[in-house]
């Protein structure tokens, strides 16, 4: 599940541009870049390296990736159908 709080403090040094293009900044932190280079999973107990930053945890039972229990996250580029989920 992915942490509000985390998400929010990345996307603030986004805000001022994002308002001078018109764009949600939250859509660049959730759709935007490559996502190989900004994810990754570690045990809860495992200190995080140096850059890196906690934006949620891993729930057993919950089905892809949430922002809330209830609503799945639903940004970004499909590369099977060739379209923006924005």
């Amino acid at each position: 599940m992915l942490d509000q709080d985390a998400l929010e403090k990345l996307a603030e040094p986004l805000r001022k541009l994002g308002k001078f293009l018109g764009v949600e900044p939250m859509d660049w932190v959730l759709g935007g870049g490559e996502d190989y280079s900004l994810l990754a999973t570690f045990p809860s107990t495992a200190t995080l390296p140096e850059g890196f930053t906690a934006v949620g945890s891993v729930c057993a039972g919950l089905p892809g990736v949430t922002a809330a229990p209830q609503s799945p996250a639903n940004v970004g580029w499909d590369h099977f159908a060739d379209k923006d989920h924005r």
